[in-house]
């Protein structure tokens, strides 16, 4: 065999080995952009109402070795929250949220654990919940290696899946695809200052592009929830909602380090 053809043969063997793991080097500096669009039903008798939304920004990572963990500090670097309901569109200002800082660590298997998060206007607030932005930014990954075709449960509900590898130039790519459902028996929902029972089932598919060196560059997700809220106690009518939601992860050039 050829060199060129033997070193080409080699790749994909070379990748499948290497488990896919964060770490500070990969994540120090990255900036990724986050897209999401929401389409929202909601149904109480014979009153309907739709409502669409939608969050674009890019957010970028300053990553360090820490004992528990990656120590991860990220903020917006731009940042875009909207909503329209009744043919009325609102879209808050979001320059107070420019450049204010989550504080958290990061397991190398993608688990977030926030210690601190910027203040969060009340008009953005009633958009976008971005409290949480950082508890499912990055995919999950596996502890161990998935061989191409194979599968694995991971935490939370989740389910990995790895497809074929693919080239870009001369780097191997890793593919895999993510999948969950989550039963939540007991969610807060408020009604009249009352917090009040909101069972919900959650189904969610994606895909994932893993670098090697870059970690994830592109993790694509469908998510559709449905809440039920049953007549009750204060609660008149029965109440049903459902969201459509895009979201869509993609890795940007870096930052320039200081």
């Amino acid at each position: 065999m050829r060199p060129l053809l033997l070193a080409l043969s080699l790749v994909p063997f070379a990748v499948q080995a290497q488990v896919p793991a964060y770490s500070a080097p990969m994540l120090n500096g990255a900036r990724f952009r986050q897209t999401i669009r929401s389409q929202i039903r909601t149904e109480s008798g014979s009153t309907v109402r739709q409502e669409r939304s939608g969050r674009e920004g890019v957010l970028v990572l300053e990553a360090g070795a820490g004992d528990s963990g990656i120590t991860l500090k990220s903020w917006f670097d731009s940042l875009v929250v909207w909503r329209e309901s009744g043919g009325q569109r609102a879209a808050p200002e979001t320059d107070g949220m420019i450049g204010g800082g989550y504080r958290g660590t990061l397991s190398p298997q993608g688990e977030y654990t926030w210690l601190d998060q910027p203040f969060i206007p009340d008009e953005i607030a009633e958009i976008a919940d971005l409290g949480g932005v950082l508890d499912d930014f990055l995919p999950p990954l596996p502890s161990a290696v998935v061989p191409v075709g194979g599968a694995v449960p991971l935490g939370g509900g989740w389910r990995l899946e790895r497809r074929s590898d693919s080239l870009a130039g001369t780097m191997a790519l890793q593919r895999y695809t993510l999948s969950g459902e989550r039963h939540r028996t007991a969610v807060g929902a408020q009604f009249d200052s009352v917090l009040v029972e909101a069972p919900t089932f959650e189904k969610e598919t994606g895909t994932l592009v893993w670098d090697p060196e870059r970690g994830p560059l592109v993790w694509q997700r469908q998510i559709t929830m449905s809440a039920a809220v049953p007549a009750r106690g204060l609660v008149k009518r029965a109440v049903r909602t459902q969201i459509e939601q895009t979201i869509l992860l993609e890795r940007l050039a870096d930052a320039p380090r200081h």
